[in-house]
């Protein structure tokens, strides 16, 4: 990275820390839900997204996996559909699968966050 972007993730850092303090973010997030579907058990990273979509103002749903149609068989991508048609429009995922969240991604119309897949370490 250059100097010049190295100074502007610090300048952004600084706005993003005074607006955090003022709760300038609070309303980004109020007309999204946010679905987190975790294949694989994480609960630092699970709370960390749902903690900071909250904090962003989203609505947020846990899919509970263990307790899904996952467990009678359910594909990852039709489980993708279903909590789009609920009103999910982002998905955080993670999944044992290298390629889960393109998949995913591309077989719906969710916007996809990757919480860790496959070989792909989680954003720890």
């Amino acid at each position: 990275m250059s100097r010049g972007e190295i100074e502007r993730i610090c300048d952004v850092a600084a706005e993003m820390r005074e607006a955090r303090a003022s709760r300038a973010y609070r309303s980004v997030l109020e007309a999204e839900t946010v679905g987190l579907a975790f294949y694989e058990a994480s609960t630092r990273t699970r709370v960390s997204f749902e903690l900071a979509a909250k904090s962003l103002g989203a609505t947020v749903v846990d899919l509970g996996i263990a307790g899904s149609s996952v467990a009678k068989g359910e594909s990852l991508v039709d489980t993708m559909r279903t909590l789009e048609r609920a009103g999910v429009t982002t998905a955080v995922l993670r999944h044992a699968a290298s390629g889960a969240p393109y998949l995913a991604a591309r077989g719906t119309g969710l916007h996809v966050v990757n919480a860790g897949d496959g070989t792909h370490a989680p954003p720890t």
